[in-house]
Parts: C-alpha cells; structure tokens; sequence
C-alpha cells in the first residue's frame, strides 16, 4: 500500500504546499473559464434543461421536486441534475452568466477533488497536481463546463470522485460504513448522470495500483456488491428513460456489426487523437454510420484499422504491465468510456466531448507518470520535466480558451458545428431556426432546404420549411407548403402543427 494511504498525520508544511496548488489549480481553472460569466443559453439542449422547462422554471417548488423524482426527459433520469438547475433557477432566475459560473464553481471543484484523491491515493503531490491541471484544462473539457446543460456531467463526476474518496477511507481504516457511503454517492453520481455506471470496475483497478491490495479477486467483488445496486436500478431506469424517448436505436445483431461496432470501435481511437491533439472540436459529429445526419462513411477497411490499433496498443500496455500506472491508465480509459462509445446507441452523434470528462483521468495518469518515469530513466533535472509540463499546460490552456469562444450564443456555436462537418443536419437545422428567429428568412429557407437535400425524410425540417413558405411566401408557395406538410404527416399523423398549417391553407390564411 502506498505511503500517501496514511497521510494524517502529513506534516504542516506538506499541507501547506497541497493548498498552494490547490488555490494554483483553481486559479488556472478560472483564467481559462472566466469568460463564461458573459456568455448565453445556448438553443441545443438549454432549453430543455432550463429555459422553456416550465418545471425548473418553478424553482425549488416541492411539486416541482416531486416531479424531477419521476421524470424521464430530456430521455434521462437524472432528478439531481433537475434539481440543481431548480436551485440556479431560485437563486438567479434565467440571467444566464450566473448559471455558467455554478458549472465553473463544479468543474474548479472536480479539478480540485481529482488532486485530493489522488494525492491521498499516490502519496506523489506533484504528480497529482499535473494530472489535475491537464484535467482542468484540456480543451475536450470545454463542452461540459460551458454548456448549461452539462451540469449533468459536472455534478457526476464531482460527486464520483467523492464516492472514490470514500472508497479510499474505506480501505485505510476497515469500516463498512464508509463503503456504504461510497455506495450513496454513486447512487448520487448516477441521479446526476448515469455515466459512472463502470466504477466498480474501475476501483478493481485501483486496488491494485496505486493502493496495492492483494486480496483474492473473488473477495474483492464481493466486497462492490453493494455498490452495483444503484448501478442495476439506475441503468434500467436510464435504458427505460431513453428508449421512451426513443433516443436508443433498436437493437439487433445487424446493426450492431455494422452500425454501433464500428463507430465504437473508430470512437475510441478518436477519443485517444483528440486527447493528444485537441483541434477540429464542435458540439455535435453526425453518426458516419446513420447518413440521415450527415454523416459520410469512411472507407470500409476504417473501422478494422481501428481494431488492429487498439489491439497493437493494447499489447503494448501487456508488454509494459509491471510499470502500474500505463495498464492503470490504459484500462481506465478503455472501462469508463465504454457506457459511452456508442455500443448502446443513444442520439444521433458518433462521438462528443464532454463524454472524455471522466475517461481522460486515465490517459492524464498514465501520462504524467510515464513522463516522470522516462524523466529519472534519462536523468533530467525536475525542473526541465515541469518546464516542459508548463508549456504544454499552456498550449492546452491556450487552445481551451479559443475554443470556450465558440459557446457564447447559439449562432456562434452551430457555425462553428458546421465548419467542422458541413453536412451536419442537426447544425442545419438549429442554425435554421436561429437565422428564422433573426428574421432572415432567405438563409433559413436555405438551410432547411440544406437538410432536405441531405435528409429528404426529416419531419422537423418539412414541418419548419412548410411553415416558413406559408407565412412569409404565400400562395406562389402553396404548393409546396401543403405537400410539405402532408409528408410530415404521412410520417407522424398526430402532429398538431402541421394539421394546423393543412387548416389554414384549406381557410385561406398565411397566419
């Protein structure tokens, strides 16, 4: 077991020093970020979560509490999360700066809680701290501190790394009660966001490194029983919630081998690329596999490439397995994307940023320790080591701040979507709406008419366009207008607004 597994009785001067990097990691943490304090809601999702939720509108109304227990949307289960933006919403009403800077105030505190656990885990502070920092900076970081909506993710991990905190103070000092307690926070964790669904997995690891546990394996898992409980209930609740929703795509050996498998496969080695060289990052990257989002395939031999690159580096990591923290890393990346990667798939993207947030703590160990390793192996001076630490710092903070750019209304953000993959129809679609809103109703009509060519079978964008002919083109558009509805209808017979826009063709009115 470590040396830092009983630090107690650590003297005034180290804790002295965590403080200082403490307050430096919270420090870079609010350099980067600080400029979210002016930026919007953003159309994709905040609505939803807050803005035109009627209840989180309500604040901390005890109906409204009530509500958050039993509700699945947006296609989730997550009350926690409900109830925190009820809390902002108390608190600030819809001014939105102040809602940023509470998702700012839980990514400081991820940040900070990630160099706790592993400081008091390792016993290797500054180690730790440059985990922390790569953490607090990285760019693929940036959608889930400056998208509202992503409190989901920040109060998950938040209260995951104190699950894991517990779990540590369960193992020093022998006592069910705090296993119990890790148990109730990832119980917690899962309310939030049903992402930590791998942790007991995840802690398996680190029995073995850093804390060095030599119990048999069979003792070990039954140890966890306790903490898959709220896996099982929250993941039944979370498939339920989505597939009402119908956010899952059906399941079926088919399209699991030629849709899901493949992406996933490709996701994890774009998850590794952009870990390395973060650029060309948007909100959304249509699913390559599903063409209905803009999508365009790769070659067919992509996804086999993948595979056979995943296996060479997973040999690698097998080669190297008596230096703890790579397979420690490896396996760590490889297990808490996996709810994820797109095996299950949920939504219409390949992959996205915010879901490395937790993933990434793997990669940045094995990172850091494998850097200070190849440091004493080639005999350079700490110093060096930390110079060139703090220039990639840097660049990363540097790059983070660029991107947050990006997030500070909508427009900005579906541009930005759209210069990174121009055939993005969900991009199309929400710029759309945002140029009709503006009153620019010749790009919006291009936009729609964008989708259509792309996704002839998209419903919103007919509906949208059909609408758009009718009130602002008039009867020279008619024609198309009604056929445009009568399609959406055809596809969704119950949908009120295009009854409606069939009703006030066959009256004569364009209102």
């Amino acid at each position: 077991m470590s040396d830092g597994q009983h630090d107690e009785a650590r003297p005034a001067r180290a804790r002295g020093r965590d403080l200082l990097i403490a307050l430096a990691l919270a420090g870079l943490c609010t350099a980067v970020y600080a400029n979210v304090a002016r930026f919007d809601f953003v159309g994709y999702d905040d609505a939803a979560y807050v803005v035109h939720n009627p209840w989180v509108l309500r604040g901390l109304d005890p109906v409204a509490l009530r509500w958050a227990l039993t509700a699945m949307t947006p296609a989730n289960w997550h009350p926690l999360t409900l109830a925190s933006h009820m809390l902002d919403v108390e608190v600030f009403g819809l001014a939105p700066g102040p809602h940023h800077l509470v998702n700012l105030a839980w990514h400081v505190t991820a940040t900070l809680l990630l160099f706790a656990v592993l400081r008091s885990a390792t016993g290797a502070p500054v180690r730790s701290a440059l985990v922390a920092a790569l953490f607090a900076v990285h760019p693929l970081h940036v959608e889930a501190v400056a998208w509202v909506s992503q409190r989901k993710t920040l109060l998950c991990v938040v209260l995951g790394l104190l699950s894991v905190a517990s779990y540590l103070r369960y193992v020093r000092r022998a006592r069910a009660r705090w296993l119990g307690i890790a148990a109730l926070l990832l119980a917690l964790s899962l309310a939030a966001k049903a992402m930590l669904v791998t942790l007991p997995v995840l802690l398996l690891l680190l029995d073995r490194w850093p804390l060095g546990r030599r119990q048999p394996l069979a003792a070990l898992l039954r140890e966890k029983l306790v903490l898959w409980l709220p896996v099982a209930a929250v993941a039944a609740l979370t498939l339920v919630a989505q597939s009402g929703m119908g956010a899952v795509a059906p399941l079926g050996v088919q399209r699991f081998a030629h849709v899901q498998l493949p992406n996933a496969l490709e996701g994890y080695v774009w998850y590794l690329a952009k870990l390395v060289w973060p650029s060309g990052l948007a909100v959304h990257y249509p699913h390559p596999y599903l063409p209905q989002t803009g999508g365009l395939p790769p070659a067919g031999w992509v996804p086999f490439a993948a595979a056979a690159l995943l296996a060479a580096l997973s040999g690698a990591v097998y080669r190297l397995r008596r230096f703890a923290p790579l397979w420690f890393g490896w396996l760590w990346f490889l297990v808490a994307l996996l709810p994820v990667v797109g095996l299950v798939q949920v939504g219409t993207q390949a992959v996205a940023d915010r879901y490395a947030y937790w993933p990434s703590i793997g990669p940045f160990i094995a990172l850091v320790w494998g850097g200070d390793a190849l440091r004493k192996r080639l005999r350079l001076r700490p110093a060096a080591a930390l110079s060139v630490a703090a220039a990639v710092l840097f660049g990363l903070a540097w790059a983070a701040h660029r991107q947050l750019g990006y997030w500070r209304d909508s427009e900005t953000l579906y541009a930005r979507a759209l210069e990174v993959s121009p055939r993005d129809v969900a991009m199309l679609f929400n710029l759309g709406n945002v140029r009709l809103g503006q009153g620019r109703t010749g790009e919006a009509e291009r936009l729609y008419r964008r989708v259509l060519e792309i996704a002839p079978a998209s419903s919103p964008a007919q509906l949208n366009l059909a609408e758009l002919l009718r009130l602002h083109r008039g009867t020279l558009a008619r024609a198309e207008s009604v056929a445009l509805y009568r399609s959406v209808l055809r596809a969704r017979p119950h949908n009120r607004r295009a009854r409606e826009g069939l009703e006030a063709w066959a009256g004569g009115s364009r209102e």
